[in-house]
């Protein structure tokens, strides 16, 4: 019995994604950057083992397709102890385009 609950499949990715959160103004001016490892139109799975990931998030993601990062707003739905399972709450229509190009093109 599965519990697969994703609408569509992720594909493997390793891409940096700068982390746009609202930084406190004591804490300077860092860029965090999160290793995400896969992806699909609707949702992203972040490494994330210090739990330090905002339930809501910010971030740019490049794909590698040549294009700009796709921005990204989204919401945290699963914490395991490796990271966080991330479900899109607002995405451009043209970026969800790129990013189903780009899971469609490495779907085998």
């Amino acid at each position: 019995m599965t519990t697969e609950r994703r609408s569509r499949p992720r594909i493997a990715l390793e891409a940096f994604a700068k982390d746009m959160l609202d930084a406190e103004p004591t804490a300077g001016s860092g860029v965090i950057f999160r290793l995400v490892t896969n992806v699909c139109e609707e949702g992203l799975f972040v490494v994330d083992r210090l739990q330090s990931l905002d339930d809501a998030v910010r971030l740019e993601l490049p794909i590698g397709d040549g294009g700009q990062p796709v921005e990204i707003r989204g919401k945290v739905v699963r914490r395991t102890e490796d990271g966080a399972g991330v479900r899109f709450l607002t995405l451009a229509a043209a970026d969800r385009a790129r990013l189903g190009k780009l899971c469609a093109d490495r779907t085998i």
